[in-house]
């Protein structure tokens, strides 16, 4: 019965009245997820889950709710497909308009709701090239990426499908005759700040990236302000007044670590010759610069100048550079994320220590560039 109301229903919004050619004269245009709302397909059948729109390709009619079931009715593995692909594109778009951190790979939940067959329709859309689609099903099927893999992955993820997911979240508030919301997360999950600070980043190994340097000649370090260069944390410090830097120090004591940092460099920025910029002073050669770092946090006594002398803060610092083999394979020491305590000290010093990094600890030494450089 349910099968004839479809039929009846299809056949008399087509141009033929047979159903077997007018089944043919459909194509599914879009998917939503009614949830708890009720809603009933045109077949009869109730409280259908997803609920899909369909038009015909010859007069422009369009038939809704169908549900799930009733696409596999007309025996299309085109309409089979594309009923797929939409109800993951209504899941994706719903994750990129709900969710701050970007979709990645690396996220195995987001992962899943990727398939072969809709990276095929974002190429068929346009929203890929043949060769952006060959290299994301590529790393689909990848257990594991490079970095230099990961970093295309994100610039694709980032300049393609986010954008084109977001367009998609606007169509579907448009159909349910919504706003787009301006926040991005609830109210009770906001917390409540007195303006003008940014949150810092989690410790762990990131990708940053140089965003201004400041030589100080006669003090022998130049100040390397940096940001976050990829992932859901991407330009983190962008609009804020004090954000993170570290030191590259040329003192005698410090030129072993110099060394090391500008190798890093070297590796993750090809055709980069830092040695030969950093002899020149061509410090604006280093601005927009990567490097993997591992960072943590350090607890300190604000300084006499401060507001609140002595009052305990908490700032990001970077721990450790890390080569790329080091940052894609984990291999650095996790007891680099610990965090480094400097409460309680001397104010005058702290005042001090709080501009450039201290003595190392453990084997942190090993990694990071712990000379002072005044």
């Amino acid at each position: 019965m349910a099968f004839q109301h479809l039929i009846d229903a299809v056949v008399g919004a087509s141009v033929s009245k047979k159903w077997l050619a007018a089944r043919c004269e459909w194509e599914v245009i879009a998917c939503e997820d009614i949830g708890a709302c009720e809603a009933d397909c045109i077949c009869g059948h109730e409280n259908i889950r997803y609920a899909f729109t369909i038009r015909n390709m010859f007069n422009g009619n369009i038939l809704e709710p169908i549900g799930s079931k009733c696409i596999q009715q007309f025996e299309s593995d085109e309409m089979n497909m594309e009923r797929d692909n939409l109800k993951r594109e209504y899941k994706l778009a719903q994750r990129a308009v709900s969710d701050s951190r970007m979709i990645s790979f690396r996220n195995r939940e987001d992962k899943r709701l990727f398939s072969r067959k809709y990276f095929r329709s974002l190429k068929v859309k346009g929203v890929l090239t043949m060769e952006q689609y060959e290299f994301m099903r590529d790393m689909f099927n990848a257990r594991t990426m490079t970095h230099k893999q990961y970093e295309k992955h994100a610039y694709i993820m980032r300049s393609r499908i986010y954008p084109y997911l977001i367009e998609v979240a606007r169509q579907q508030s448009e159909r349910k005759g919504l706003d787009m919301p301006k926040l991005k997360k609830s109210w009770k999950d906001i917390e409540e700040t007195s303006g003008g600070g940014f949150a810092d980043i989690e410790p762990g190994a990131y990708v940053l990236v140089i965003t201004k340097v400041e030589p100080h000649e006669g003090q022998e370090f130049a100040r390397v302000y940096w940001d976050v260069a990829d992932g859901p944390s991407k330009g983190n410090y962008a609009q804020s007044q004090y954000p993170p830097s570290d030191v590259l120090s040329w003192k005698e004591t410090a030129q072993g670590m110099l060394k090391r940092k500008l190798h890093r460099l070297a590796d993750w920025n090809q055709g980069f010759q830092p040695t030969v910029a950093f002899d020149n002073d061509q410090w604006g050669q280093f601005v927009g610069k990567r490097f993997g770092a591992v960072v943590r946090r350090r607890l300190y006594n604000a300084g006499p100048g401060s507001k609140t002398p002595g009052a305990e803060r908490t700032a990001i610092e970077v721990a450790a550079w890390l080569a790329p083999d080091e940052y894609e394979g984990g291999t650095w020491s996790k007891a680099l994320l610990k965090d480094r305590d400097q409460r309680d000290r001397d104010v005058a010093s702290a005042s001090v220590e709080h501009a450039v990094p201290a003595p190392p600890t453990m084997d942190a030494a090993i990694l990071y560039d712990e000379d002072v450089p005044f």
